[in-house]
């Protein structure tokens, strides 16, 4: 080894040392506060109600809708709803003392292996949860094919990371917390999608290439014999869940048309989102 690169490598161990140094101050110095400052759950919940009182759009994006991988009978995927990002973004600021990371690290050619970490540092909890991510995805026809670098690393990895980062962070919140801000955000939600709610609905839709004849058959029914409340808060928190890169459109609205047997039924959904797709109105799955 030459001394050139026996210096830098001197300097970068020094830097290493520096920065773990600086952390540890800085999470003693956040345990001593933490531990003169009491978590105060009712103040927490005043926080967040006070931005979603100040801040519409972000009490409409604070739920979203996770397929859990069935369908019913008629064919609509099943859906559960969570804390969005979003949420648990404005969560970790309201309970404050803690500290979030995500790491991204390349396995190998075709992989990416992505780790989310909270430390609660007011009561010393650290949840860690790690996730691959490939560079392939299934196309419609069944046929595996690589993601373009642009998307992979500007949507596909960050979409994941997001996830990762809302894992760790809703596992360490107070599930009464979590229950109780779900139902109020599902709440807020109901009450500024009435009358002109379900317009901004389609509207929003329609910016990602889904028209209203797929929302009508996911529903069951057409817009003018009337969507429910609950009907309306399920679409916009689908909504919320493909803007934020969580779900594709396809796997929204299990988009089976394009990719089936011959013998095979199509469902009035998958019959909407064909044509949908012929007329150019819907992105395909990916």
């Amino acid at each position: 080894m030459n001394s050139d690169n026996g210096n830098e490598l001197a300097v970068v161990k020094q830097l290493e040392d520096s920065n773990v140094t600086l952390m540890k101050l800085e999470n003693e110095t956040i345990a001593s506060l933490a531990a003169a400052h009491p978590r105060d759950h009712k103040a927490i919940k005043q926080e967040i109600v006070a931005q979603m009182e100040a801040y519409p759009a972000f009490a409409e994006s604070m739920v979203y809708c996770r397929p859990v991988g069935q369908t019913d009978a008629t064919g609509r995927q099943k859906y559960a709803r969570g804390l969005s990002i979003r949420a648990a973004e404005a969560l970790a600021e309201a309970y404050g003392f803690n500290r979030i990371r995500c790491e991204v690290e390349e396995v190998d050619a075709d992989k990416v292996r992505v780790t989310a970490t909270f430390t609660d540092l007011q009561r010393g909890r650290v949840w860690q949860d790690v996730g691959l991510v490939s560079k392939f995805y299934k196309t419609k026809f069944g046929k595996m094919q690589r993601w373009n670098d642009d998307k992979f690393y500007g949507m596909i990895l960050k979409g994941e990371m997001s996830k990762r980062v809302r894992e760790v962070i809703l596992r360490c919140i107070s599930s009464g917390l979590r229950t109780e801000l779900q139902a109020m955000a599902e709440r807020y939600m109901a009450k500024v999608l009435s009358g002109d709610g379900v317009s901004k609905i389609v509207d929003s839709f329609s910016k990602v290439g889904v028209n209203v004849e797929v929302l009508e058959n996911y529903i069951g029914r057409p817009i003018g014999a009337g969507w429910t409340e609950d009907d309306r808060v399920t679409l916009l928190s689908i909504f919320n869940a493909i803007k934020d890169g969580q779900i594709t459109v396809g796997e929204a609205f299990n988009q089976r048309a394009v990719a089936r047997t011959a013998d095979e039924p199509q469902t009035s959904l998958e019959k909407a989102l064909e044509n949908a797709v012929q007329k150019g109105k819907a992105l395909p799955i990916l």
